[in-house]
């Protein structure tokens, strides 16, 4: 997150949507649920991509490392794990 770098008294922030995209509380409707055919020529969203797999591991990844192997940088084969400042470490 960002602020705005304006010199005034009120604060403006904002969040990539990316990084939203998979996360927090809803719900889903039935017919949601299977996936129905796609047609030819219709329009897609590619979320995520070599700079940010979206995703793909991730969310308690981290949490079931013991913390003997995260001092020494044993790392398991999880595509993606979610660590302090995930948007930077990307960079």
């Amino acid at each position: 997150m960002r602020k705005s770098e304006q010199p005034q008294r009120r604060r403006a922030a904002w969040l990539s949507q990316a990084y939203h995209a998979g996360g927090g509380i809803g719900n889903i409707r039935a017919d949601h649920v299977q996936k129905g055919e796609i047609g030819v020529g219709a329009k897609l969203i590619v979320l995520g991509g070599p700079a940010m797999n979206i995703g793909l591991g991730g969310g308690a990844a981290s949490s079931m490392l013991p913390a003997s192997l995260m001092r020494i940088s044993i790392l398991p084969p999880f595509s993606a794990i979610t660590r302090k400042w995930n948007a930077v470490a990307r960079k």
